[in-house]
């Protein structure tokens, strides 16, 4: 990018789509293992996208605009969705964690996991997965993504690292985990449901 002196300003696009961004390392891989197939890939992550931003054009107006990321699915074959966590304000909770008592983030969680026990969460995923099934081929396959366990159940002390009992107790790391898991089991939950309606051969999850 250009700046207004005319000196190049070196600008990182907000979406963080990264050429090292693990779902492409695997489809590489995957190329390598399959080397007569043709892949045609389409990347279009958003950091911080929502459900919402799917059928949105984000940040429209600037260098950085991208088309709604529901677009590319079209007549896909397959689909790698990793949508969720933003909604479920995972990182709202981890904000809480980091910089709140344990008894506070405690007390919090309950309001977190309330949409992700009414099943509102769960009917909203269940709603995005059908839409990218109703436009994909009609032998598609969705793979819905679900959220790696990323914290110790017991976490070390007296380390500088982030994650010790300086920041973070271990009930702290515990329900951050509980959180995730339960995400990614709504997640499976969903796609299982799609499978129901739309066939075997349609979706699947992993983690």
């Amino acid at each position: 990018m250009t700046g207004p002196d005319g000196d190049l300003v070196n600008v990182i696009d907000p979406a963080h789509e990264s050429a090292s961004a693990p779902t492409l390392q695997a489809l590489s891989r995957v190329q390598q293992l399959n080397p007569n197939i043709t892949f045609e890939i389409t990347f279009v992550p958003v950091s911080g996208a929502t459900r919402d931003f799917l059928c949105n054009v984000t940040r429209p107006g600037t260098e950085f605009e991208h088309s709604p990321q529901i677009d590319a699915v079209n007549g896909a074959d397959i689909v790698i969705v990793g949508i969720g966590g933003n909604d479920a304000h995972f990182g709202d909770f981890a904000k809480t964690m980091l910089t709140s008592k344990e008894a506070t983030t405690e007390a919090d969680f309950g309001n977190f996991m309330t949409p992700l026990q009414d099943g509102s969460y769960l009917n909203a995923q269940l709603a995005v997965y059908q839409d990218i099934a109703n436009r994909m081929s009609p032998d598609g396959t969705v793979i819905a993504l679900g959220y790696p366990k990323v914290m110790p159940d017991q976490v070390p002390s007296g380390s500088p690292s982030p994650v010790s009992e300086l920041l973070i107790s271990s009930r702290e790391a515990q329900l951050a985990n509980q959180f995730g898991e339960t995400i990614s089991s709504l997640n499976q939950q969903a796609i299982e449901t799609l499978a129901q309606s739309t066939g075997p051969a349609t979706s699947s999850t992993a983690t």
